[in-house]
């Protein structure tokens, strides 16, 4: 039994996860800004998360 329904979709959904889809951002974009802290200033790039969180 499937945890979801994608139905009938224009642009069809993605069949993928969110990390998957962060994984393949950050491999086409890693030296892209993919975070900013307004706050702190603070700029990551799509890389420097991916990184952090252990994958790839």
């Amino acid at each position: 039994m499937l945890s979801h329904s994608s139905g009938i979709a224009e642009p069809p959904l993605l069949d993928a996860t969110i990390s998957d889809n962060l994984a393949r951002t950050a491999e086409r974009f890693e030296d892209r800004e993919a975070l900013i802290g307004c706050a702190t200033g603070r700029r990551w790039t799509y890389a420097e998360p991916h990184e952090a969180g252990g994958a790839g």
